[in-house]
């Protein structure tokens, strides 16, 4: 596995304070406290009235035997100084492509607010239940807890939001007064339709053209009903056209300068990658190969017809070629549709596929067998039919900047695998129908639309691109969605606005009351999953939202990295606890050695109290925060 995908899946390391007890006995001393209580004391089966201390230390800090007082939790001194200034974002804020108010939504959860939760999320972002379901998890990756007892569960909060959401939101929506400018949106995926719900809510008119009969882009057509019911998906395209939005479906746009003269003042193309590709191999023409988008459209457009997915794989044996997030959609897709086998072949090892892990652990948890390091060399035909696939041993593989693929296999190792059907799932690319050579829009080599990165502007003037089409970023909705709202800003500045789409949709946070120890020292929990044997008799939702009680523990984690640190000189006793928890953390090698921490922990030369100094190499990650247990350093 990846160190990325290890951080958020798998099981958290041993908690600190267990390794502490165990491992390390001999490194601490217990000494008295005048009645003190640590909430660490059951956790080391020692008296609550006893705290630790570092007791293999040089001879300066031989004073700490010394100590023998410390102030109560809670201590009402207001000798506070600054001691490290919170960053601009919070780690998950900053790796959010939305650049989503995280910690905030956290704190409100942990107080019940779910309400209020919901409004933050949806000041920067209209589709807080498909990201609760469909996102990459980017601001789990770089969680300070993940160091810790796992990562806190933000996607997973997010969604359970979502549910109780009762739209006190909409009351504080503001849309701004009419312009009398018009903006054509070319596709009606997360990109497109958050782009005209950010521009409807500038005052400016928005209609949103889509050739398909349903809103919705790769959210509707690229994922399937086990992991984003058409429920949920939905109800938010109704929260989006309800604004005003004008959608026109089953209307394909064939020509740019049509629209621009029917009185549109700008346009975007928010076109997805709606074209599956496949390999330039033998019998890659043969009736029963398919291809991944055409597969799973098959499959979606019979569920909105109500018709129940149609498919030609059941009972047959299946082979996926590709080893991402959509080649684990066809594949366990097709184990829904009555498949009798079904087996992915991909070019990466096992610690290298882009799927994700979840996706990977699931699949195989239902039956799907996946071949590593193999590439397909041909599919093999039998009476005009798909008979199999031979593959090939990779002992080389690597893309360069522009896409393209150098591969080495071992001579000799072919395999043949048979099968009945074959669904490539190696990619896939946007159609471009709607503009013309002559459209004055520049493409790249990669047909892609050559745009500028800061205001998505193509090289025709009054035309914008966004979403899959225009990305430089790995395709996901919450990138999409975030290139909808950068769409909009940009345009709204290009019709004459600010650009500034920035709402305030919750109240004003006020100060903050102490971090809930005992919470924040909850382990990372697991997402409960529907019974496996229930999971493939249809297309229920395989993941399960979190319960009131797991939701509101898992907020409580969070370690408020957007707050600043502040060090309560008064209620410092020198145990020196803060320093260990930032070695065993944030250090390489020598864990628990105090003296290789972001922080120092000192004595004052005439004066028997403490000093406490955050280094300019601290991260600001906060676990001297969590592991204080006298409010001597805490978020403000």
């Amino acid at each position: 596995m990846t160190a990325e995908k290890m951080n958020t899946e798998n099981k958290p390391p041993p908690r600190f304070l267990d390794q502490v007890s165990k491992a390390h006995q001999d490194q601490f001393i217990v000494m008295v406290l005048d009645g003190a209580s640590s909430h660490k004391s059951k956790e080391l089966n020692i008296p609550k009235n006893v705290s630790l201390c570092y007791s293999k230390r040089p001879s300066d800090y031989d004073y700490f035997k010394e100590v023998q007082r410390m102030n109560d939790l809670g201590s009402n001194s207001e000798h506070f100084v600054l001691g490290k200034e919170p960053p601009q974002e919070a780690p998950c804020q900053k790796a959010c492509p939305l650049k989503a108010d995280i910690p905030r939504y956290l704190r409100l959860v942990a107080d019940g607010k779910f309400a209020d939760a919901a409004s933050v999320i949806r000041e920067r972002n209209p589709f807080p239940s498909i990201c609760g379901r469909a996102c990459l998890n980017f601001c789990e990756l770089q969680c300070p807890v993940t160091h810790g007892e796992g990562a806190i569960m933000i996607r997973a909060v997010e969604r359970f939001v979502a549910q109780r959401d009762t739209g006190l939101w909409k009351s504080r929506v503001k849309v701004g007064k009419a312009t009398g400018k018009k903006v054509a949106v070319i596709g009606a995926g997360p990109a497109g339709l958050t782009a005209a719900y950010y521009l409807v809510k500038q005052g400016h008119g928005a209609t949103v053209f889509e050739v398909l009969p349903f809103a919705g882009g790769m959210l509707r057509f690229g994922v399937p009903e086990y992991r984003l019911p058409l429920s949920v998906l939905n109800q938010e395209i109704q929260n989006i056209m309800d604004m005003g939005i004008d959608l026109k479906l089953n209307s394909p746009v064939k020509d740019l300068d049509v629209l621009l003269q029917q009185g549109f003042d700008a346009v975007l193309l928010a076109l997805g990658r709606h074209e599956g590709v496949g390999l330039p191999i033998p019998g890659n023409d043969l009736p029963e190969v398919l291809v991944n988008i055409d597969f799973l459209r098959g499959v979606r457009m019979s569920e909105d017809a109500k018709n129940g997915p149609q498919s030609s794989v059941a009972g047959r044996h299946v082979i996926v070629l590709g080893g991402g997030d959509v080649a684990m959609d066809c594949a366990r897709t097709a184990l829904r549709l009555g498949a009798a086998k079904v087996e992915v072949v991909c070019l990466e090892g096992c610690d290298a596929m882009p799927a994700h892990l979840r996706e990977l652990k699931e699949a195989e948890e239902e039956g799907v067998i996946i071949y590593n390091d193999r590439t397909a060399s041909r599919i093999l035909e039998k009476d005009g039919h798909v008979a199999g696939v031979e593959t090939l041993n990779v002992t080389f593989m690597e893309f360069d900047s522009c896409g393209c693929l150098t591969l080495q296999t071992e001579p000799g190792s072919e395999q043949i695998l048979p099968c009945d059907v074959v669904i490539f799932a190696v990619g896939q690319r946007p159609g471009l129908a709607c503009i013309p050579e002559n459209a004055g829009i520049q493409m790249t080599p990669q047909s892609m639309i050559d745009f500028n990165p800061d205001t998505l502007a193509t090289t025709r003037p009054g035309v914008f691109a966004a979403g899959d089409i225009a990305t430089t970023q790995p395709a996901s909705a919450t990138w999409a969605i975030a290139a909808g709202r950068q769409a909009a800003m940009s345009i709204d500045k290009y019709l004459g606005g600010t650009g500034d789409i920035e709402e305030s949709l919750s109240p004003a946070e006020g100060d903050l009351p102490p971090m809930d120890r005992e919470a924040i020292d909850v382990e990372r929990a697991s997402a409960p999953l529907l019974p496996l044997e229930e999971r493939l008799s249809g297309f229920p939702e395989v993941e399960l939202g979190l319960d009131e009680q797991t939701a509101m523990e898992q907020a409580k984690r969070c370690l408020r990295c957007d707050r600043p640190i502040m060090i309560n000189m008064d209620s410092c006793s020198g145990c020196v606890l803060c320093a260990i928890a930032c070695s065993f953390f944030t250090g390489d090698e020598e864990k628990f050695n105090p003296f290789k921490a972001k922080i120092k922990v000192s004595r004052q030369e005439k004066q028997n109290d403490f000093f406490v100094e955050l280094l300019p190499e601290c991260i600001n990650c906060g676990f001297c925060t969590k592991y204080c247990n006298y409010n001597a350093i805490v978020r403000s």
